[in-house]
């Protein structure tokens, strides 16, 4: 009977593995350099240097203004409506598939925006002391998988 119950539980988490294995991640919608593409993501424990990263800012929803918000959150992580702004994309010479992850938040405390569609509009809207840039310490692999979102 104990070989069994044991047998019965080592098959139940191997179905739990392979279920977690084979899941998809996560798309949502970002904006590179004013266009919105598809991407995945998956977080990961991540220690490397800064320099062998790329950045995603994670800003307000609806940033281009049009009223279709994707209003993406990320339960027990950031439960607030955002959108994402990457810094690189595969074929720029600064792109890392693994992204360092920053909030950008405007002075009272809200997710920035809306305006911010690319990387130079945060860090510009950072130089005018319109956006603080915090750093998450999160690491997130991320794959564009599509070059449109709509």
């Amino acid at each position: 009977m104990k070989k069994l119950l044991i047998l019965g539980i080592s098959a139940i988490l191997s179905l739990v593995l392979l279920a977690a294995q084979t899941a998809k991640p996560e798309t949502e919608p970002a904006w590179y350099g004013g266009v919105e593409l598809v991407v995945n993501f998956i977080e990961v424990a991540d220690d490397t240097p800064h320099r062998a990263h790329s950045v995603l800012y994670v800003v307000g929803p609806d940033q281009d203004g049009d009223g279709d918000a994707h209003k993406q959150t990320h339960p027990g992580i950031l439960e607030t409506p955002h959108d994402h702004v990457l810094d690189s994309v595969p074929g720029d010479s600064n792109y890392r598939p693994i992204r360092h992850i920053f909030v950008a938040v405007d002075n009272v405390g809200n997710l920035a925006g809306p305006g911010l569609m690319s990387e130079a509009d945060v860090l510009a809207a950072e130089e005018a002391g319109t956006v603080n840039l915090v750093d998450t310490g999160l690491h997130f692999l991320i794959a564009v998988v599509d070059e449109h979102s709509g």
